[in-house]
């Protein structure tokens, strides 16, 4: 079971990290399968399986995007650099983190 304090600090990470507002939106929308950023074309791309989700693909897609945006807002990301991992960011994704996203 997770301490208050540790969701407060996962979720403040979620809202500055690009990599973990991804892992984040994947863990609660369930119908979202993957998210694609094409960062040199200024694109973002959802996959979703089974019935649609709930409000309509817009709505996701607009989700999606609002929390990425928010966390690129509070600092550059190296992915969008063109990095192959977040190992130079500040705050590295875990070994945990790492096994749940392909980036």
């Amino acid at each position: 079971m997770k301490a208050a304090g540790q969701t407060a600090q996962l979720d403040c990470q979620a809202d500055t990290c690009l990599a973990r507002s991804v892992i984040d939106t994947l863990a609660r929308e369930p119908g979202l399968e993957a998210v694609t950023i094409d960062s040199a074309h200024e694109k973002i791309s959802v996959a979703t399986l089974g019935p649609g989700p709930q409000g309509g693909l817009e709505t996701l897609t607009r989700r999606v995007t609002e929390k990425i945006h928010g966390a690129m807002e509070n600092r550059p990301c190296a992915l969008l650099e063109g990095s192959a991992d977040c190992h130079a960011c500040e705050t590295p994704l875990s070994a945990t983190e790492r096994r749940n996203i392909i980036i």
